[in-house]
């Protein structure tokens, strides 16, 4: 739910961004740990959901949308490089994770 505030108006279920005219990189709040987080939130969702209801359908059915989601996530990315060009490819490396906060799990030295 953070990252749907987190993107203001910019939600869609299209590839390509909406209002490109007036568009700006979200890269605070959830973003700056993950470039999906409301990917994330629907996969915990829905592993969760299967688990507790101990339906091995719905856990088959999860795998099948974050193989989704991540062809997805692939495309949408496809059009902000083209929207957004150096700045989000900056982005992609300061968070190299699409859809786990990476930089939270891992200790740098």
């Amino acid at each position: 739910l953070a990252g749907l505030g987190d993107m203001g108006g910019a939600l869609s279920p299209f590839t390509k961004p909406p209002n490109t005219a007036t568009a700006r990189l979200v890269t605070e709040g959830t973003f700056q740990y993950m470039r999906h987080p409301m990917y994330t939130g629907l996969i915990a969702l829905t592993t969760g959901l299967s688990i507790v209801s101990g339906s091995a359908d719905r856990l088959l059915l999860t795998g099948l949308l974050f193989v989704f989601l991540d062809f997805k996530s692939s495309k949408e990315e496809e059009e902000m490089l083209v929207l957004y060009g150096d700045e989000y490819e900056t982005y992609m490396k300061q968070v190299p994770s699409k859809f786990f906060p990476q930089n939270l799990i891992t200790k740098e030295d």
